[in-house]
């Protein structure tokens, strides 16, 4: 079906997308890479091609291409939080943690409920030591979402590291 789609229209937009991530879903990302970066030369202002070509980049193991289309996809579209928690991955494991901070508040002006933008600054937060904003955030997380086992376990730990053993005790007895 689909080449009757792109014989009428060679780049069609939505086919191509969907042909590209079939390519990523069989792990195909060298045919992927390519038909996506076709799809950015044709509409270099959509996001989601660029969203799309970093997915593929990361999964072939090219974070730092990665990256690149992913900060362009977000300058584009400063609410694609897909994208942005994507890139806030990247960075914080590239080291550029001072990066996922204005990123992930800028996301949770929008969007305050996102606990994994609040989870992806709490890291960069403790990544860069600056340990009380990190604790800040994440009791924030867990006073949003109290049932959650995973954020309170994550919340002891990093008050394990902070040295405060007894709230950590707390907060592990309360989930």
């Amino acid at each position: 079906a689909l080449d009757q789609v792109f014989a009428i229209d060679p780049m069609n937009y939505p086919a191509r997308l969907l042909q590209a991530q079939f390519w990523v879903s069989k792990q195909d990302y060298a045919k992927a890479i390519e038909l996506l970066q076709k799809l950015q030369s044709a509409y270099p202002g959509q996001p989601n091609v660029k969203y799309q070509l970093g997915r593929a980049y990361l999964q072939n193991g090219e974070p730092e291409k990665a990256a690149t289309v992913l900060r362009e996809a977000v300058t584009l579209l400063p609410d694609f939080a897909e994208a942005a928690f994507m890139l806030a991955q990247i960075d914080l494991r590239s080291g550029r943690a001072e990066a996922v901070i204005p990123a992930m508040k800028r996301i949770l002006e929008k969007r305050p409920g996102l606990m994994r933008a609040a989870i992806a600054m709490a890291d960069a937060y403790q990544v860069l030591g600056r340990n009380n904003e990190a604790l800040e955030v994440m009791r924030s997380v867990v006073t949003s979402a109290p049932a959650s086992v995973d954020y309170r376990l994550r919340l002891a730990r990093m008050l394990l590291q902070a040295g405060q053993a007894e709230a950590a005790r707390a907060a592990v007895e309360k989930a």
